[in-house]
C-alpha cells in the first residue's frame, strides 16, 4: 500500500511541480507539504483499514500419518450361571450321603458307602443309582436283625433301619450300631413318603388330594395326612373305581392310589397323571 502511495506522490511532483513555478515558494512548499501530509494520512488510514480486518484464524492440526480409530466400548462378559442340573450334579458327585427323608440320626459316610458298594455289587449296577431314601433308629431283638424268620430271642441290640431306592424298589437293610448290617430279602415297591420323595407327580398329586379335602371339610391342609400312597397302572379309564351303568374304554393308564386320613376318617383317592377320582372300599378294583 504504501508503495503505491509514493507512486502517486512521484507522479504529482512531475505533473504538478512544474505548474507552481509562477507560485510563489512559500506558497508552493505550503502545498506540497499539504498534498505530502494528505496522502501520507490517507495511506495509513488505508493501512489501518487493511489490518482491522484481518481475523485471526485457529491453528491448523497436522494430520496423523495413520488415522487413529475410535477404540469401541467393550461389554463385559458376565460369568455363566450356574445351572440346576449342574447343582445335582455336585450334589451326587458328593461323597456325603444324604437321606432324602430328613431325621436327626447321621451315620458316618464310610459305613454308608461301604453298604451302598455292597448294594450295588450284589444287584451289579453303578453306586449312583442308588438313593438313601431314609435313617430310622430301631432297637432288634432277634440275632438276624429283624432280616429272618428266626424266633431266637437275644438281649436288645440298638441299631438303625436304612431304606435304599434303586429304581422304583426300596431295599431295607438293618444294622447293630455302625459295624454290622445286613441286607433284608427281596424288594419292596416305593411307596408312602419314600413315594413323594423320589416322584415329583404324585406329590403334586398328593397336594391337590389336600387342597381338594381342605376345601370340601373347610380344614387346613396339615390336617390332611398321608396314609400310603404307591403307583398303579389302570386297565381302563375308570381308574380302578367303576360307577353303576357306566361304559369304559379299555386302556393302560399309569396313576396312583392315595390314601389319607383325616381325624379318624380315611378317604381314598384313584388317580392318572392328571385326575383325582374319589373311591370308596366297596367300590375300589385294584388291578
Amino acid at each position: 500500500m504504501l508503495r503505491h502511495v509514493f507512486n502517486w506522490i512521484n507522479l504529482w511532483i512531475k505533473l504538478v511541480w512544474p505548474k507552481l513555478n509562477n507560485v510563489s515558494s512559500m506558497h508552493a512548499k505550503h502545498l506540497v507539504v499539504i498534498c505530502v501530509l494528505s496522502l501520507l494520512l490517507l495511506a495509513n488510514c488505508s493501512t489501518a483499514a487493511v489490518e482491522s480486518t484481518l481475523v485471526a484464524t485457529q491453528p491448523l492440526i497436522a494430520a496423523s500419518a495413520t488415522p487413529t480409530q475410535p477404540q469401541p466400548t467393550v461389554t463385559p462378559t458376565p460369568e455363566p450361571l450356574t445351572s440346576a442340573s449342574e447343582i445335582n450334579t455336585r450334589t451326587s458327585e458328593s461323597s456325603e450321603l444324604v437321606p432324602l427323608i430328613t431325621g436327626d440320626v447321621s451315620l458316618s459316610a464310610e459305613f454308608l458307602s461301604a453298604i451302598q458298594m455292597d448294594i450295588a455289587q450284589r444287584l451289579q449296577i453303578d453306586a449312583d443309582r442308588i438313593l438313601l431314601g431314609q435313617v430310622v433308629p430301631a432297637t432288634w431283638t432277634h440275632p438276624d436283625l429283624g432280616c429272618g424268620n428266626t424266633q431266637d430271642f437275644v438281649r436288645a441290640i440298638d441299631g438303625y433301619a436304612l431304606a435304599w431306592i434303586v429304581n422304583n424298589h426300596v431295599y431295607d437293610v438293618h444294622t447293630r450300631g455302625e459295624s454290622d448290617y445286613v441286607l433284608c430279602s427281596g424288594s419292596q415297591t416305593v411307596s408312602g413318603d419314600l413315594l413323594m420323595a423320589v416322584d415329583a407327580i404324585a406329590a403334586d398329586l398328593f397336594g391337590l388330594v389336600q387342597r381338594r379335602l381342605s376345601n370340601e371339610l373347610d380344614l387346613p391342609q396339615q390336617r390332611i395326612r398321608l396314609v400310603n400312597a404307591y403307583a398303579v397302572t389302570w386297565p381302563d379309564n375308570s381308574l380302578g373305581c367303576p360307577q353303576p351303568d357306566e361304559d369304559y374304554t379299555d386302556a393302560e393308564l399309569r396313576g396312583y392310589r392315595i390314601e389319607v386320613l383325616v381325624g379318624e376318617t380315611t378317604y381314598i383317592f384313584h388317580t392318572d397323571d392328571s385326575r383325582l377320582v374319589a373311591c370308596t372300599p366297596e367300590r375300589e378294583v385294584l388291578p
